[in-house]
């Protein structure tokens, strides 16, 4: 699981940062929005993996927190799967 925060091009370069850094997942946030993410309580983050994109809209950073560990469980669950 990696972490990216942009302020361009953001789904774009965090599918680049998926590939290059051979991650499983990206969390993503655009640090250009205002109000959420830096100074706040509240983030909007999107979760790339191979295989799915999942939108976390604006909340706060302990239910974003949440969704992320959402997605390592899910991504773990299909590793043990596949390892069988």
């Amino acid at each position: 699981m990696g972490f990216a925060a942009e302020t361009e091009n953001v789904l774009e370069n965090a599918r680049k940062k998926l590939a290059s850094k051979s991650l499983d997942a990206i969390v993503v946030n655009d640090v250009s929005r205002e109000g959420v993410g830096f100074d706040s309580d509240r983030n909007a983050v999107t979760i790339i993996t191979h295989s799915e994109v999942v939108a976390v809209p604006e909340t706060s950073k302990w239910e974003v927190a949440q969704r992320v560990l959402d997605q390592v469980v899910k991504l773990r669950k299909r590793s043990v799967v596949a390892s069988r």
